[in-house]
């Protein structure tokens, strides 16, 4: 599939790669395909994103691990990491 422009979103359980539409050029969609892998990914602005993907726009990823690994806030892309013992 190909991708539309740089564009992409993070939602859990959904390939972060948005893709032309073939019905509709002037929109794009979000990938179909099944997320089977998560990492990280550097944006247009050179933020680095956590997000889940499926396996052709996985190849994308810098840093990858299989999708059933992670959790939920890391799928989100959100800065959060998860909170240490003893604070």
């Amino acid at each position: 599939m190909r991708t539309y422009a740089n564009a992409y979103m993070l939602e859990p359980g959904r390939c972060f790669r948005l893709v032309e539409n073939d019905r509709n050029s002037d929109q794009p969609m979000a990938c179909p395909n099944l997320v089977v892998i998560r990492g990280q990914w550097r944006d247009g602005a050179g933020t680095l994103r956590l997000v889940e993907a499926c396996a052709e726009h996985g190849a994308e990823l810098e840093v990858r691990r299989p999708a059933d690994q992670g959790t939920a806030t890391e799928a989100t892309g959100s800065r959060r990491e998860p909170r240490r013992a003893g604070r």
